[in-house]
């Protein structure tokens, strides 16, 4: 049997004689009041509210050439909606009158702005009206046209608990009554919150604009539940429907958040107005003016578009490449907000695509155009220096001569790869081929070690002397400096 402070409440009452509603308030008429004003172009209109109030409608609002608070014939199609954006839920707002907020409707024409708003005290709980419906027919329809208000109800309530048993409900009737909630509600830290409707008997739930509950239809005190998502502090528009049939009548709205015991939504979560949620706006987009190869990668930049009305400023970039033949992209963010990139460590003469997205408010700008670049080489891409020469791939141990097949093998390895400095692939040799090479005998394991710690060979390979153990040397110079081969490469300096 279910514990429930309203039906305790409501056994009381009903020996007392008396109707009892849990969290309802008798509301006076909305304390309201109207601004006005007007500003000439580039001039900025602050409107301000009296303290608790807020802007509850845009009543008038024209960028253009109105008069008196009336249309022109000239009138941005965005005033009302700009104004909106910046009015709504608000206790003050200012709005620059400019082409850049709205657009320019009419080029050449004087321009001004004019705005009229409507403002109202913002209160805690929410408004109500109450119905009576049709005693045929079946479940009611949820809307505010197809039943008449019932005359002296509630006007508006602390929260969603009342338990009238078969009492006078919300001071209307005790059968066949209707009442729409509605106003605001919000939740201070990001949570997801299941809700349970109890009712007898239909009972619906909206939060901005998702059904969360749906129990339309004739039925004792119970009800399901639904979940919703919460930004923290974001204030959501609510709805609430319900209808009593007869016999018995209850209406209670309990949450739970993180797991906790069902608990009334109290009245602190709730409001009378609110910020609307508009939808966010994501930064404007990025674009690539220029991309060019550098050592075996590329640098690319680009340019930000200036933002618009109410769009965020950017907080990063994230850039991706692929290859221009793949389908996979490797995205990463810049964490800057410099309007350059560039990526090394790619494969050398290679074409790949690259993008860029402007991130901001949570939301990015969209994907660039692809920019394609064919990449350069490690060393000096695509240029040898002016100093440097084919030279014969040879190989000898002492004087040993290699086949013709192993020279061609060796020649297609080292190919036409144009290092700052040319390669020769040895063993041991006379000290007359090291210097046709440019290098002194002496000097070879140092120009050989410089080389590679240059970053100038792809791979080290070193051709020594007569009389220097070159093998065993050349082996120590590659694992020293690249990690990578045993076979030495010496370079024409």
């Amino acid at each position: 049997m279910r514990k429930r402070i309203g039906a305790i409440l409501a056994v009381l009452a009903m020996i007392a004689g008396l109707n009892v509603a849990i969290g309802a308030t008798s509301a006076q008429a909305d304390p309201a009041g109207q601004l006005s004003g007007t500003v000439t172009l580039n001039q900025t209109l602050t409107l301000t509210a009296p303290a608790g109030s807020v802007f509850i409608s845009v009543d008038f609002a024209s960028f253009g050439n109105p008069d008196n608070f009336a249309k022109g014939n000239c009138d941005a199609a965005t005033s009302v909606s700009v104004v909106t954006k910046k009015l709504l839920g608000r206790n003050s707002a200012s709005i620059v009158a400019s082409v850049a907020a709205f657009g320019d409707p009419c080029p050449g024409v004087a321009k001004r702005l004019q705005v009229k708003a409507s403002y109202a005290v913002n209160q805690a709980g929410l408004r109500v009206k109450v119905f009576k419906i049709e005693a045929s027919g079946g479940n009611p329809n949820r809307d505010e046209v197809s039943y008449p208000l019932c005359d002296g109800a509630w006007t508006a309530v602390d929260n969603v608990w009342a338990d009238w048993g078969g009492g006078v409900v919300a001071n209307c009737q005790p059968e066949y009554v209707m009442i729409h909630y509605y106003g605001f509600i919000q939740y201070p830290t990001d949570t997801t919150i299941t809700f349970q409707g109890l009712a007898d008997d239909g009972f619906s739930l909206d939060i901005n604009g998702t059904r969360v509950i749906d129990n339309w239809y004739q039925k004792g005190c119970s009800g399901g539940t639904g979940s919703f998502d919460f930004k923290a502090g974001v204030a959501y528009p609510i709805d609430v429907w319900w209808y009593e049939w007869g016999g018995g009548a209850c209406s209670e709205l309990g949450y739970s958040a993180n797991g906790a015991q069902m608990t009334p939504v109290t009245s602190d979560m709730l409001s009378w107005y609110g910020v609307p949620l508009f939808p966010p706006v994501a930064p404007a987009a990025a674009t690539i003016s220029s991309a060019v190869a550098v050592n075996n990668g590329a640098k690319v930049t680009w340019t930000q578009a200036a933002a618009g009305e109410d769009q965020p400023a950017v907080e990063d970039y994230f850039f991706r490449y692929k290859l221009h033949s793949g389908r996979d992209w490797y995205e990463t963010s810049t964490g800057s907000l410099e309007l350059t990139k560039t990526v090394t460590g790619l494969a050398e003469k290679t074409a790949y695509d690259f993008e860029v997205n402007s991130f901001g408010n949570g939301l990015v700008g969209g994907w660039s155009a692809p920019v394609t670049v064919t990449t350069g080489s490690k060393a000096n891409p695509g240029q040898a220096p002016a100093n440097s020469k084919e030279l014969d791939v040879q190989f000898g141990l002492k004087s040993a001569v290699l086949s013709v097949a192993m020279k061609a093998k060796i020649k297609t390895f080292v190919g036409t790869y144009p290092f700052s400095t040319q390669a020769f692939l040895g063993g041991y040799v006379d000290a007359a081929e090291v210097t046709a090479m440019g290098v002194a005998p002496a000097n070879a394991l140092a120009v050989a070690r410089a080389n590679a710690v240059a970053g100038y060979l792809k791979t080290l390979k070193v051709k020594f002397p007569v009389g220097v153990n070159g093998f065993g040397a050349a082996k120590a110079v590659g694992a020293a400096a690249l990690n990578r081969r045993t076979e030495i490469y010496l370079a024409q300096p």
